[in-house]
């Protein structure tokens, strides 16, 4: 049996469209691998969840949810709200967070000395729903 060559031309992920999917297994394979090397040679993105922390700590006043969604580009309510539960119980340990943790969520100058920071919701007309930090 002949050696088969083992070398494999990638394309660049710019020249594939939606109508041009991979035709082949190998195929793709190898635009998962160029997707996972595009990935790795980025810098880190925030998480959503960094994301909503960021947008509270620069909100002057309480805001809704459609507006926090919009800031930290999140559409569906659903996982906003679902998120938020996550930011409140990290809210709860805030003390015990890094000065790293504070720094990238923009909390070290505005919480210097504070142990807590607690998340307020209230619910105001027509079924909206407002949070701020205090």
């Amino acid at each position: 049996m002949a050696a088969k060559n083992k070398e494999a031309t990638l394309f660049p992920l710019s020249s594939l469209s939606a109508s041009s999917a991979p035709s082949s297994p190998t195929q793709t394979v190898l635009l998962h691998e160029a997707q996972s090397r595009d990935v790795e040679e980025r810098e880190p993105e925030d998480t959503i969840r960094v994301r909503i922390w960021k947008a509270l700590a620069t909100a002057d006043k309480e805001i809704s949810l459609k507006q926090l969604g919009s800031m930290v580009g999140e559409r569906h309510l659903g996982d906003l709200k679902s998120h938020l539960a996550h930011v409140e119980k990290q809210a709860k340990t805030f003390g015990n967070k890094s000065k790293e943790w504070k720094e990238r969520r923009g909390f070290l100058e505005l919480t210097r000395n504070r142990k807590q920071v607690k998340l307020k919701k209230r619910r105001g007309d027509k079924g909206m729903v407002y949070v701020w930090l205090e």
